[in-house]
């Protein structure tokens, strides 16, 4: 994913012996097809909560600020909902476990 976050990065206390985690929001934009360019669509965005439980790398994540452009890698597993009402259909859930994330610009100065 490379998108800008559109939130300051949450550090999220977990209790007990657990070391806290980190929230981070990207906003990615939706390509658009060439029939809706030139249909002079507007682009749309899809957004993606990102959570680190890596210690280290929380202290540096939690100065990320709104605006930040940033490139995330990670592994991809789809996870199925158990259907118990047919006609309440649960879609599977995308997981996104994370590898490595980096800052590519921090965010514009008002």
């Amino acid at each position: 994913l490379i998108g800008n976050l559109v939130q300051d990065a949450r550090v999220i206390e977990r209790g007990g012996d657990k070391e806290p985690m980190v929230a981070l929001k990207v906003a990615t934009a939706d390509p658009l097809g060439r029939e809706a360019r030139e249909a002079g669509k507007e682009p749309t965005s899809s957004f993606h909560d990102v959570l680190s439980f890596n210690a280290g790398l929380n202290k540096y994540l939690a100065e990320f600020k709104k605006g930040s452009l940033v490139h995330v890698q990670a592994d991809v597993r789809m996870q199925p909902q158990e259907q118990n009402d047919p006609q309440n259909y649960q879609p599977a859930v995308v997981r996104l476990t994370l590898r490595e994330i980096n800052k590519l610009r921090n965010p514009k100065s008002d």
